[in-house]
């Protein structure tokens, strides 16, 4: 009888620490502008730079001013269901797949990256020619901003 407490005592010590292992945190819904492909970044705890919004649960990181994004927010750590957009010069969104497609344009290489100034995601649009033909144009300058 006592095995059947110690067995049970240790499933529940394992359950709590294998729940505390995955975080989780609010998504992302990233929008780009309808026909542009490439390399974009957004990078966290730059002073100045507006915070993020919040919308429906989800933090807002538009693209639409340039491929290169600044926020003051912090960056949130864990996982996430994040969401890719196309949006039309009517404001009409088009959802960008992501990995696990890996065929025509999708949403591809997104890292996580310090180059010495604090963090930045970085991420790719494209097909795979796109991708093999291109150039993270961050990683041979030492960051951004």
């Amino acid at each position: 009888m006592l095995d059947h407490y110690r067995i049970g005592a240790a499933f529940l010590i394992l359950l709590a620490c294998c729940s505390s292992c995955e975080q989780v945190r609010a998504p992302d819904r990233i929008l780009i502008p309808e026909g542009q492909h490439g390399w974009f970044q957004i990078c966290y705890l730059r002073s100045g730079a507006p915070p993020l919004e919040l919308h429906d649960g989800r933090f807002l990181i538009d693209f639409s001013r340039g491929r290169e994004m600044r926020t003051e927010s912090e960056m949130t750590e864990g996982w996430a269901a994040d969401e890719y957009f196309f949006v039309s010069a009517t404001g009409r969104l088009s959802p960008i797949a992501s990995w696990p497609k890996t065929d025509g344009v999708v949403v591809r290489n997104k890292t996580l990256v310090n180059r010495g100034q604090g963090w930045c995601s970085e991420l790719f649009v494209g097909d795979l020619a796109e991708l093999t033909a291109s150039e993270n144009p961050w990683s041979k300058s030492g960051g951004s901003k």
